[in-house]
């Protein structure tokens, strides 16, 4: 979230959706981004998902 501009609604909004169109629980999306955070990898297989929800979610804005 930090990489991309959106506040803390859009970012909430954006993990939510992730984690219903992966089928993973939002504590496991969370980890898994802040994990990519503190060794500078991507999270992986989620970044994909993470920008279409991302898009999804400025569009309805």
């Amino acid at each position: 979230m930090a990489a991309t501009v959106c506040d803390a609604e859009q970012a909430w909004c954006v993990l939510v959706d992730t984690s219903q169109r992966t089928n993973t629980e939002v504590c496991t999306v969370v980890e898994m981004v802040v994990a990519s955070t503190a060794d500078g990898r991507s999270a992986q297989p989620l970044t994909a998902q993470l920008r279409q929800s991302l898009s999804r979610i400025r569009a309805k804005a």
